[in-house]
């Protein structure tokens, strides 16, 4: 984007709770390829135990300014989010408010019911929606549905981050506008996949111990396939999350730096990914992007991403959780062409032009100041319906 000075630059809020893990990673990526892009962004975020440091964050984010929020507890840091994002319409100075994940969603749109005439656009991402939680009681899930539902009159649209996400947001509301943009890797940082050479192949899956990840089907796993494989789970509980135990089947270790778990993961055999809801997983994009086959179970994002009996396989239940899973790693030729055909398809995860594509997305909901600079031409610069 060609900018001649700073009042020509356009100027983006990204906003999340969910300041640590996928989410906050999505929105250091965009706020970075989006200052490259000559845009000036802000992540404004609160804090919870697994955040990283500031000098971490402001690596991350490239020439982006951070803003830390007071909370200290989910209800504070909807009510830090509230106030600040209200503010900020009242001044007037971001024409795009991204709000990431759901707090944030909740937080962001009320504030803008609150504020009569703003200049901003605001965008939603809800990476994974909170009504598909399956730990959640099903009236609880009605009530979530009901209530995003009604939040997509106050803003101008949800940018999904994958595919099957947008499939969700598209039937929240009859012709409310939806773009997606799928997340997407650094690939020129990611090791290529070196399995280990010790005497069984490695079974690894990478993420916190909760119970949004699926452990107990990881679990499942290692005890039927305990004479074929060793099985890590690369991750651990935080302080905010409920103990979970996995015993001596799984090898668990333990919350890693982002660079830590990538290189662990690298030694991989097989990723066994048992999430139950996700948005778009960046960590098996990535074991996906380093050539590691993959046997995913069906959720939201997954098909996005693994090419079902090519570079992996989707699976929809324990039997076919261990039957494929047992079939790759006994058979090194098929382990072998499903790594070599994720290593070929990588580049379909590439961030080449990620900030240029965001922008095309901010205008293709209503943004002219974004769908100026960029000069978006018709339907074939983005995926809106």
């Amino acid at each position: 984007m060609a900018a001649s000075t700073e009042h020509d630059c356009v100027r983006i809020l990204h906003v999340t709770e969910a300041s640590g893990g996928g989410v906050l990673q999505v929105a250091s990526q965009l706020a970075r390829h989006q200052s490259a892009d000559g845009a000036l962004v802000t992540v404004a975020m609160t804090e919870r135990i697994d955040t990283p440091s500031d000098e971490d964050l402001r690596a991350g984010l490239g020439a982006g300014n951070l803003v830390r929020l007071n909370g200290g507890s989910t209800l504070n840091n909807v009510g830090a989010i509230f106030r600040y994002v209200r503010a900020e319409l009242r001044h007037g100075v971001f024409d795009v408010i991204h709000l990431h994940s759901a707090f944030a969603g909740l937080a962001g749109r009320l504030a803008r019911m609150t504020v009569l005439r703003t200049s901003a656009t605001i965008v939603y991402s809800p990476h994974a929606f909170a009504f598909l939680r399956q730990d959640l009681a099903a009236p609880i899930r009605i009530m979530v549905r009901t209530i995003e539902s009604l939040l997509t009159w106050a803003s101008d649209g949800i940018i999904a981050v994958s595919g099957s996400e947008a499939v969700f947001a598209r039937k929240l509301r009859r012709g409310g506008k939806v773009v997606v943009l799928s997340n997407c890797l650094e690939l020129e940082r990611l090791p290529r996949n070196n399995p280990a050479t010790s005497s069984k192949p490695q079974v690894v899956n990478l993420g916190r111990l909760v119970p949004q990840k699926g452990p107990e089907r990881f679990l499942h796993a290692a005890k039927g396939l305990a004479d074929q494989a060793n099985f890590v789970w690369i991750g651990g509980t935080t302080g905010n999350d409920a103990p979970l135990e996995i015993d001596s089947y799984v090898h668990v270790t333990g919350q890693l730096p982002h660079g830590s778990a990538t290189a662990r993961l690298q030694s991989a055999t097989v990723h066994l990914f048992t999430s139950k809801w996700e948005g778009m997983p960046l960590a098996l994009m990535e074991s996906q992007a380093m050539g590691i086959p993959a046997i995913a179970w069906d959720c939201e994002g997954v098909s996005d991403i693994v090419i079902d009996g090519k570079t992996g396989f989707v699976v929809r239940d324990e039997t076919q959780m261990m039957e494929r899973l047992s079939s790759v790693l006994s058979d090194p030729d098929l382990r072998a062409r499903l790594s070599r055909d994720a290593s070929i398809m990588r580049e379909r995860f590439s961030s080449t032009d990620y900030g240029r594509r965001s922008l095309e997305a901010y205008g293709r909901l209503g943004n002219d100041r974004c769908r100026e600079s960029i000069q978006v031409s018709g339907p074939e610069k983005g995926n809106l319906n």
